[in-house]
Formats: structure tokens, sequence, C-alpha cells
């Protein structure tokens, strides 16, 4: 009971300085053009909102939710210092019963909010597809590094070998997209959160051990040699360097015009 009524009053306090501060709710919206909401969900753990400021014309994302969530969101000044800080303020305010949430928000380039995780979304699709047709067309792969399927030349579209290859490329972008869109330098030369990568690491080492001893018969898919393991990730690598390099130059674009 003591820290139960301990939190009551605490959340109180907090909830009377926030209406202090605002007065008029309606304030909270104005000068401002509400343009896309994505609402909480339990697979992102945040709410996400686009807006326009109307005296500026600029196009913002503002994100709320879990402060371990929103950490990994952010790239630009962020130190280990920085995260030790947050997860004692964190850890202080649970201690007092509270519950602590974090707002993240960054300025979006151009008039289209959509435009640049559409395009990302198009360069991962396409650049899948090349891959499949690369392996189903020509033979480079097999004379190039010696690797081979359980059937000859052409490949069928329902090989199973082929179907894993897939499977694996598609396990690394899915979770590695956020080390590509939201790092400001290569995907490689920024430390993300350790839990974080830790998490990646552990996923993507399950993922290519079930790639190559992955022979089930109640699936479609069978296992594939470590040289094609080895084509995978050379392609997502390949495939986030050339993601990576087109957003710079927009990013450089859309500098020179300001």
């Amino acid at each position: 009971m003591p820290v139960s009524a301990t939190a009551t009053a605490e959340l109180a306090k907090y909830k009377a300085i926030v209406t202090r501060i605002i007065g008029d709710p309606l304030r909270a919206r104005a000068g401002i053009k509400l343009l896309n909401f994505k609402p909480f969900n339990p697979i992102d753990k945040r709410t996400e909102i686009t807006y326009r400021e109307e005296a500026t014309g600029k196009l913002k994302h503002v994100t709320k939710g879990m402060t371990g969530i929103i950490i990994e969101l952010c790239s630009r000044n962020k130190t280990e210092k920085i995260e030790n800080h947050l997860e004692k303020d964190v850890e202080e305010y649970a201690a007092r019963g509270l519950r602590t949430l974090a707002v993240a928000y960054e300025e979006v380039d151009g008039d289209d909010f959509e435009a640049e995780a559409n395009h990302t979304d198009n360069l991962i699709f396409l650049s899948s597809i090349a891959l499949v047709c690369i392996i189903k067309e020509t033979t480079f792969f097999q004379d190039t590094f010696g690797v081979r399927l359980d059937t000859n030349f052409p490949i069928a579209s329902n090989n199973p070998q082929l179907h894993m290859v897939i499977y694996l490329q598609v396990a690394i972008i899915s979770q590695a997209l956020i080390f590509v869109t939201r790092f400001h330098l290569f995907f490689f030369m920024e430390r993300p959160l350790t839990m974080l990568m830790v998490a990646f690491c552990i996923a993507q080492l399950i993922s290519s051990i079930i790639a190559a001893y992955g022979d089930w018969g109640f699936t479609i898919i069978r296992a594939i040699s470590g040289g094609w393991i080895g084509i995978v990730w050379v392609w997502f690598v390949m495939k986030a360097t050339v993601i990576k390099r087109l957003r710079q130059r927009h990013e450089a674009k859309v500098a020179q015009e300001a």
C-alpha cells in the first residue's frame, strides 16, 4: 500500500505539471497539420505521427514508446554514457512505481513523407528479384564460386534449395533494415545499442544454422552449403551499401537545395 500510494501521488504531481504547462489541450496541436498516425502496437511498442509545421512547412516524424525501443531508433550523438544515464533514470522512476516513456523526432526531407520508405522497400524488392533471376537464369555463382544446387541448370522455381536462399536473404534484411535506414554513416561504421546488436547476431546465427541444416520433410526448403550462405551475406552487404549510398546522395541533394 505505501508503494502504491507513493506512485499515485507522484503520477498526480506530474499530471498536474503537464496540465499547468499546456493549459488548453488544443494548444498541443496548434500550428501543425497531422498527416499520418500509427497507433501503438505490441510489435513496434511505440506510437508515431507525421505532421507539417504550418509556419515553416517542414515535415516531422515524432514517435513515443518504451525507452529501450526509442533509443534504438536514435543514432545522432548517442553514446554509452547517455544510454547508461537513461537506464539509471528509468530504474529510478520504476522504483517509485512510475512508467517511463521516451519521445524522439526527426525532420523529413522533401514533401513526400512516405517516399524514402517506399524507395527503400522497392530497392529491397528489386534486389531480391535480381538474386533469384541470377540463380535461375545463369550459372554465374556456380562458375565463380564453385557452389551447386541439388538440381542441374536451369533451376526450377520450386527448387527447395532456392527457397532456402530466399528465406535466408529475407531473414537477414528484414531485421538489418534498421541499421541501413537509421544510421547516418555506413551501417557497419556505427555501433548500435548493445542489446540490439546482440539480438541481431543471435537471430542471424539461428537463421544461418537453419539454412545450413534445415532439412525437414514438412517444408519445401532444403539445406544449402556454406558457400551459398556466404553469397547471401555478401549480397546483403552489397545491397545495404547501395541503399546507403543512394540515401546519402539524396540527403546531399536536399541540403544543396535548402
